[in-house]
This record gives C-alpha cells, sequence and structure tokens, in this order.
C-alpha cells in the first residue's frame, strides 16, 4: 500500500515471494479469485498447484451479481480454472462420508460415477423406540407414536410432508418435533456407526453400546439445518429449554444455514425448511430451490436424513425457468426418492394449546 506524501513507497514486488513449489488448495470451490491470489502471489515458478473443490456445492458469497460472461473472473478459484482457463477436473469416485442411499441421492445433483465406500452405513438405536411415551419425555414438547418410525435406522431417508399455507421464515411445528428427534437421539444414539469400512478394505466389526457424551453429540451425532437464521434461533431455543444444564455454545454449534454447515458432517441431519407462506415462497424461490444447496444439505449426512417439508413448498412452481428446473431436485426427493410412504400424524404446543399435524412421512 502506497501512502500520499511517503518517499519511499513499498514497491509491489516486495509482496510477491517464492515460496512454495508445490501448492494444494482445499475447498477452492468456495474461494474467491480475489482471496487465491494472495497465494498464488507466493509460488516459484514452474511449481505446481493442486485445486480440491466441487462445483455442485455454494460458491462463495459475492457481495453484487457479477458482470454477465465475467462470472468466473469473480467468482470461485474452482470455476475459474475449470471455464476460464479450460482445465479439465479428475473427478474422485469414491464417497467415504456416507451410505449407498445418501450417495444414490446426491448422484442426482451431478455425481453420475459416484459410489459409497460404506453402502450399509447405518445408526446405531440403543434400547426401545417403541410407541410407549418416555416417562421423562420433556414436557413442552408433545408426543408421538410415530418418532420411533422417523428414527428408524433402516430408513437412511426420511421426509414428513404436512399442510401449512402461514409459516412464515419461523416455524414452531418444525421447531418442536426437532427438539423431540434430538431429545430421543441423545438418549438412543450409539457413539458409533454400524458398517463402517475401516481403511484396510475391512468392515469394522465392533458394536458399540455406549451413546455419545454430550459435547460429542453436539460435534458428531446431529446437525440441523435451516435456510433462515429466525428459524435456526427458534431451534436452539428450544433445545435450550429442553437441554438447560447443556453447553450453549456446542448446541448453537449443531444448528445452522446451510452456508455455515458446508464442509461438516454429522450422524444425522435435520432439515427444516419451514416456510408455507406462499408469498415469501414466491419471493425466495431462486434462493429455497437451489440445487447445490440442497446438495451441501443432504450431503453433510452420513447414516441418516430427515426433512421437514411443507405441501405449499413441494407444490410451488416458480416462474423462473432455472429455478423451475433447479426445484426438481428436492421436489423428486420427497416425491419420488423416499418411496414408502404413511399417513401420520405430530404435534405442538402454540398458546396453551395442544395442535396436530397430520402428513405423508416418506422414506427410503
Amino acid at each position: 500500500m502506497a501512502i500520499a506524501g511517503e518517499k519511499n513507497p513499498p514497491r509491489a514486488k516486495a509482496t510477491l515471494k517464492e515460496w512454495f513449489d508445490f501448492v494444494v488448495l482445499d475447498e477452492a470451490s468456495q474461494m474467491d479469485i480475489a482471496s487465491a491470489t494472495l497465494i498464488f502471489t507466493k509460488i516459484a515458478a514452474n511449481s505446481t498447484c493442486v485445486l480440491a473443490g466441487d462445483n455442485l456445492q455454494l460458491p462463495p458469497i459475492q457481495p453484487a451479481t457479477p458482470p454477465i460472461n465475467l462470472e468466473h473472473l469473480v467468482g470461485s478459484t474452482y470455476n475459474y480454472f475449470r471455464h476460464y482457463q479450460k482445465i479439465e477436473p479428475n473427478s474422485l469416485d469414491v464417497n467415504y462420508r456416507s451410505n449407498a442411499t445418501i450417495v444414490e441421492l446426491t448422484k442426482r445433483a451431478g455425481y453420475r460415477t459416484l459410489v459409497s465406500n460404506s453402502p450399509d452405513l447405518k445408526i446405531n438405536l440403543l434400547g426401545d423406540l417403541s410407541a410407549e411415551k418416555p416417562f421423562d419425555f420433556p414436557l413442552p414438547l408433545v408426543w408421538s407414536a410415530n418418532f420411533g418410525e422417523m428414527l428408524d435406522a433402516e430408513r437412511s431417508t426420511v421426509c414428513f410432508v404436512y399442510d401449512d399455507d402461514a409459516s412464515g421464515q419461523t416455524n414452531d411445528f418444525e421447531a418442536d418435533n426437532t427438539a423431540s428427534l434430538v431429545w430421543l437421539l441423545q438418549k438412543h444414539l450409539s457413539n458409533k456407526l454400524l458398517n463402517e469400512k475401516l481403511p484396510d478394505g475391512n468392515f469394522d466389526t465392533i458394536v458399540s453400546n455406549e451413546i455419545y457424551t454430550t459435547d460429542e453429540f453436539w460435534q458428531k451425532a446431529v446437525g440441523i439445518v435451516t435456510p433462515h437464521r429466525s428459524q435456526m434461533s427458534k431451534i436452539i431455543g428450544r433445545l435450550q429449554q429442553i437441554f438447560p444444564t447443556q453447553n450453549t455454545e456446542a448446541i448453537r454449534g449443531a444448528v445452522d444455514t446451510v452456508e455455515r454447515f458446508q464442509g461438516q458432517q454429522r450422524d444425522v441431519i435435520i432439515a427444516s425448511f419451514g416456510l408455507g407462506d406462499v408469498d415469501i415462497i414466491s419471493a425466495e424461490d431462486e434462493f429455497l430451490y437451489s440445487i447445490n444447496r440442497f446438495n451441501v444439505l443432504s450431503s453433510r449426512s452420513r447414516a441418516k436424513l430427515i426433512v421437514f417439508v411443507t405441501r405449499t413448498f413441494l407444490e410451488h412452481l416458480s416462474g423462473d425457468t432455472d429455478v423451475l428446473e433447479e426445484s426438481r431436485f428436492l421436489k423428486q426427493f420427497a416425491e419420488s426418492f423416499c418411496d414408502q410412504s404413511k399417513s401420520v400424524t405430530f404435534g405442538f404446543i402454540k398458546n396453551g394449546a395442544e395442535i396436530i399435524r397430520s402428513g405423508s412421512l416418506r422414506s427410503r
């Protein structure tokens, strides 16, 4: 930086250092060109640079819409080299995170050749999740005999579709039932998944009968993803209410928006879309139905994905053809990928009264 009036301003070349012969830039699809430039100025002549990234996930957030035909000059570093410099990528075709069902779902986002390293990976629930209400179930929440089916380890993907045409960016029903599922998972989820393949190629046959410690639970076991910060705050508040003695920051770290969850993983991911109001859905449909956004959300899960979504949300038809095309991924997940369906009910408390929501529990 040169300062007006300075007698000997530093020369630009002072910032150029040939320090590195080999550079690996991880998450290059999330790094913008401006940030990457700071790294490239430290690369020696005739050096090698490897960029690892995923153009099917969310790019860096831009403060303004880039000029037409210049998107790849100001977007992600990954897309700059792929589309502007015409460097063809080599794909990594083995997914070491998720089971075969979740990998099959993400293939519909564009990962055509992807396979699961641990295809039968699943959660291990300890104890009985029968239809009988536990004696210590939290009083602010409404028990449902269908929670056990939603948490069934054999159902890797679950979607509850219900009627609600009023909810805006916060949704009490989804917050309460998310909290109920989390309460049950904390009491019953083993701290080790079943059927994971080890680095030597053999499957891990050791079964753990221990649950997670509370801090480990929030860090590894469960993640809750929402599109809006208002719903995120609603869910965090509910969890703090039913887990009053647990680490507040640990709870907050397990609940976030899709953008903040990118790069993380959990045994179980719960998605709360929340929205039922058609006007809000219409105003935000480009953001809400982004194929990359739902791809990031669904691919965070190792063994189980649970999604709450209103029928209004699924039935919305955007007037923008690009948004309409991208919305197919989420809609196909709920309407055809989760190919088993059952009518169920869940409830919540509003203004002191118990309200029941009927809907379709869809799973695979």
